[in-house]
């Protein structure tokens, strides 16, 4: 009868577990559906807006240039009118960068085009800037028959996309997302890259050399004509990625916008969830395999198969929890992983700079770091090299060289110069020790962080800026370790990632706090676990162990008192391994490894208790069923649940 009983509870609460483990899933993914779609919504409304901006400025610029063009064939705008005419489409149209009227024989070649006498622009120049877009409109001798038209002159305008594109908001583009442009034949005609649009590239070209289906099918779409999303990873920055392209209506382009996931959509306020979801699936599990085993019926060995099914469910949670949890906060700095996204970031810093700052200049600079030493408690020494690339123009009469504000002491010394007109390499090589924070309160399973925080001679002065020279590093994936010499070593650490980054710091310059990026070069590393899994973590195992053993003779043993010499001796045994790993630790307050002992010293007096209770209260069934039979069955649970929930205290 009490079977049948057993078996309706444990019915009863294997699908009430199950209905609230479906629930939560339920709501886990609608709210991260929900964010997930408001992001998405967020970067396509954005990117219409741009799209219909710049469809306004090219559709008002097209419709100016037939307006003159109507007036001329008919001959309401005489030749002599055409400049007056022509400075006041100018100000109509602010965004334009000149517009012009030509005859033969300067119709066809842009450059003689621009030395017609009927052409203005805003430069007040005949020189061809970069990124300069034009089109023409034709105008006639018109006759009755449309077909006998004949071609009398072209009006011309001129823009720089770069121009109309500038009020464009780029919230939605996160710190290092960017757009592009690509015309009907998938050329660039405007990108982050310059050498894309100078060199006219084409998508195609680009997706050939990566090897990138999704650039060749974005490619496509643009010939199409198509507008839509793709969600794709990036090959070379391995980062999940949105790629948002619609058509411009007046010219055919194609505005491409590719957005960085982890930018927008910070999945971090949903790990508590997903750890609830992972709990309960856990105890709905442990009621599964009670049914299952057939629990219900209380024969021993079904009773120790639940049990031993309970412990690797509550190990394998454990794992899970610290991988779900350890992951670190990196909201304080931008990542480069590409120029695309390097040249957004800096643009967009650079519009919240005070407008009375000088233009900033950039030094690109590259960066290996040859040795990493831990020296004492809160140094590491750093051995390395840096390149640096000087323009005899652009950057005159600055002090070449660098320097590590951070380090406590620097050395470092030119290896070699090279010329090669106009820019100018250095090589140095540098010794230096810095600050290191140490947190060993996740011991044996911390990690550390190494910042380089690097600057030139005259930051403040002269706004100068250095730049990460990304090109010059074979590949850029932070799990690839760039930077990073192969042959470094590092004893008891493994090297998880190496990246440059911006750091955001508000300082106070003139009484008025400005936002300034400060270039890092960050190497992220995890203590290897073997050495210190025999050093902390054995002696635990060992204690647990022979705790186990004893707690199995539950019942065999004829007198308390014969345990107690064994239980002294690993209570001291245990002590003496504490202080040992202690030693190591440079911490003051109690790490991760620390709770593992203070759960062996209540585990200790758990078995105390148990075999008190079982020798001096026979009548207390919870103790006395079937020789001690309960409290071996919950040794490794509760064991490991404790540390489960020290699990996901700490982490």
């Amino acid at each position: 009868m009490w079977q049948k009983r057993a078996f309706k509870i444990l019915l009863l609460l294997c699908s009430t577990s199950l209905l609230l483990v479906l629930f939560m899933l339920y709501d886990y993914e609608q709210k991260k559906n929900h964010l997930d779609q408001t992001a998405k919504n967020g970067v396509k409304h954005e990117t219409q807006a741009a799209v219909q901006q710049v469809d306004k400025a090219l559709n008002l610029f097209l419709s100016l240039a037939h307006g003159i063009a109507e007036d001329i064939s008919t001959g309401k705008l005489p030749r002599s009118k055409i400049k007056e005419r022509l400075k006041k489409t100018m100000e109509k149209a602010p965004l334009l960068f000149g517009i012009g009227v030509a005859y033969i024989p300067y119709v066809n070649d842009p450059q003689s085009r621009r030395l017609s006498s009927d052409y203005i622009n805003r430069q007040n120049s005949s020189e061809i800037v970069e990124h300069l877009e034009t089109f023409t409109v034709p105008c006639f001798y018109r006759f009755a028959n449309p077909q006998h038209h004949i071609p009398k002159c072209v009006v011309f305008v001129e823009y720089v996309l770069n121009d109309i594109t500038t009020g464009i908001s780029t919230l939605s583009l996160g710190q290092t997302g960017y757009r592009f442009f690509l015309s009907k034949e998938g050329v660039f005609i405007n990108h982050p890259i310059e050498k894309y649009v100078k060199t006219r590239q084409t998508l195609f070209n680009i997706a050939e050399k990566r090897d990138d289906q999704i650039l060749k099918q974005l490619g496509q779409r643009a010939i199409n004509g198509d507008s839509g999303m793709i969600e794709y990873i990036d090959k070379l920055t391995k980062q999940s990625t949105w790629l948002i392209y619609q058509p411009i209506p007046a010219t055919g382009w194609l505005m491409c916008t590719v957005i960085y996931q982890n930018e927008l959509f910070d999945q971090t306020p949903l790990t508590p969830k997903l750890i609830k979801i992972s709990l309960w699936l856990m105890v709905f599990m442990v009621f599964f395999f009670a049914i299952l085993f057939r629990a219900y019926r209380g024969e021993t060995h079904r009773l120790w198969m639940v049990a031993v099914t309970t412990a690797i469910l509550l190990l394998m949670e454990i794992i899970f929890v610290y991988y779900t949890t350890a992951l670190g906060n990196q909201a304080d700095r931008v990542i480069m992983l590409n120029k695309a996204s390097l040249h957004h970031f800096l643009t967009s810093h650079a519009k919240k700079q005070s407008l009375s700052q000088t233009q900033t200049i950039y030094i690109p600079t590259k960066l290996t770091i040859e040795s990493i030493t831990f020296s004492g408690k809160d140094q590491v020494s750093l051995t390395g090299q840096i390149w640096q690339k000087y323009n005899d123009e652009s950057h005159q009469g600055i002090t070449h060289g660098f320097s590590l504000p951070e380090a406590t002491s620097f050395k470092m010394n030119e290896v070699y110069r090279d010329k090669e007109n106009p820019t100018e390499s250095h090589h140095w090589h540098f010794e230096a020790t810095l600050p290191q924070t140490i947190d060993d309160s996740n011991y044996p399973f911390d990690k550390r962080e190494i910042n380089i925080q690097i600057q030139p001679h005259q930051a403040v002065e002269q706004n100068v800026q250095l730049l990460p020279d990304l090109e010059e590093y074979k590949e850029i994936n932070p799990r690839l370790l760039p930077g990073i010499q192969p042959e470094l070593v590092l004893p008891d650490w493994h090297l998880n990632r190496s990246f440059f980054n911006y750091r955001i710091e508000q300082t106070d310059k003139a009484g008025k706090e400005q936002p300034l990026s400060n270039l890092y070069f960050t190497v992220l590393m995890q203590r290897d676990y073997f050495r210190p899994f025999i050093t902390s973590m054995l002696p635990v195992l060992v204690v647990v162990g022979l705790l186990f053993a004893l707690q199995l003779l539950l019942g065999k043993v004829n007198r308390f008192a014969n345990v107690i010499a064994p239980l002294i001796a690993l209570f001291f045994g245990n002590l003496f391994a504490q202080m040992a790993v202690r030693k190591s630790i440079s911490t003051p307050s109690l790490c991760y490894v620390d709770y593992y002992y203070i759960v062996m010293y209540f585990a200790i007096l758990g078995v105390a208790m148990s075999y008190f209770l079982f020798h001096t209260h026979k009548d207390l069934i919870i103790i006395n069923y079937h020789q001690g039979l309960i409290p071996k069955l919950l040794f490794w649970p509760l064991i490991l649940a404790s540390i489960l929930s020290i699990t996901i205290w700490t982490f």
